[in-house]
């Protein structure tokens, strides 16, 4: 690995535009009686939007979450240490598509308008909710002849973004509103933690290529132990950015304190005939290559997220990984590593 390059493309991705100082903030604490009262409030938005009724919840309290079973399949979720809500319509995944793959500017009007009605950025407060980038759900198939079947749109998903004082809350999407056909609202999410208590200090702000900089010693103190050097040219791509970072909606948070994250996707390729040493014997007629399997999360060391593994029938004989026996096959896996702000 190329260490001074690695640092060069983290410098060179972040917004140049950095604030001297930033705030360390103190989140208001969140009580079973506040999760009870921002899932009612978040039903009545939804039925204001003739999304879906809530006349009939059934309200379900776990230890970590409360479960509402609504009509017709459908459910919501307030998750108990972040106060992080999720919506679901009941839809299966491929009913409802759009008649047609459309324009990224229609699907972005659509979703807009979607986003209007369901008043989410009600949820930000005084603060700033964005939107930040539209996803498409597609599906294409194939007779065994090889003919190919038109591209199906199934599902727009549009991102939004928190910001607080012009700082982004990085981490999942702060909200994401997914549309199936005819603009039906298939699912909601909103991960917009209930609000700031106060300001416990606030804290210096390096310089990217110093952030950068220690980036790449911790990658570098992770990698040393490795039995082979990981070449230059597995990293193909690389990400700084600065901003608040939020745990997720399963781990409660006290403080939102700024960090630069990187993120940076490695392709390594395998020897032929290689074996995975992760992987365990199927237990069922088809199986899974755990080596993508994800990582517990933690906020000072890098983390891998889940990533999509490759199911295919069992070979005969004593089972491969799914890596195996392809000549030179990249795989990507993509990293993250917070860094604070203060040297």
């Amino acid at each position: 690995m190329n260490e001074q390059q690695l640092i060069d493309g983290l410098a060179a991705s972040c917004d140049g535009h950095l604030p001297n100082r930033a705030e360390v903030l103190a989140l208001r604490p969140f009580t079973r009686d506040d999760a009870a009262a921002r899932a009612r409030r978040f039903l009545n938005l939804i039925q204001e939007a003739d999304a879906c009724p809530h006349d009939r919840a059934n309200f379900v309290v776990h230890d970590d979450r409360t479960l509402v079973q609504l009509p017709a399949g459908a459910r919501a979720v307030v998750y108990h240490a972040s106060g992080a809500l999720q919506f679901h319509s009941g839809l299966a995944p491929f009913a409802t598509p759009f008649a047609r793959v459309e324009e990224r500017e229609a699907l972005t009007r659509q979703v807009e308008a979607a986003a209007e009605r369901l008043r989410v950025r009600e949820w930000a407060g005084e603060h700033t909710l964005a939107f930040e980038r539209l996803f498409q759900s597609k599906g294409q198939g194939a007779d065994p002849n090889g003919r190919v079947a038109e591209a199906l749109l199934f599902r727009a998903i549009g991102a939004y973004r928190q910001s607080i004082a012009g700082i982004p809350v990085l981490g999942a999407a702060s909200v994401a509103v997914t549309l199936a056909g005819d603009g039906v609202l298939d699912a909601l999410a909103v991960r917009i933690r209930p609000g700031v208590a106060e300001t416990l200090d606030t804290a210096a702000i390096i310089a990217p290529e110093l952030a950068a900089r220690q980036v790449a010693r911790n990658l570098a103190s992770v990698l040393g132990k490795a039995k082979e050097r990981l070449p230059a040219e597995a990293i193909v791509s690389q990400t700084l950015r600065f901003g608040y970072l939020d745990l997720g909606k399963r781990k409660a948070q006290r403080v939102l304190a700024p960090v630069f994250l990187a993120r940076w996707c490695c392709a390594i390729a395998r020897k032929p005939g290689a074996m995975c040493s992760r992987c365990q014997p199927p237990s069922s007629p088809t199986w899974t290559c755990r080596c993508s399997a994800p990582r517990p999360a933690s906020p000072v060391r890098a983390q891998t997220p889940a990533s999509t593994a490759r199911t295919d029938p069992a070979p005969t004989g004593r089972p491969r990984c799914a890596l195996a026996g392809v000549p030179a096959r990249t795989r990507r896996r993509t990293c993250y590593s917070p860094v604070h702000t203060v040297p």
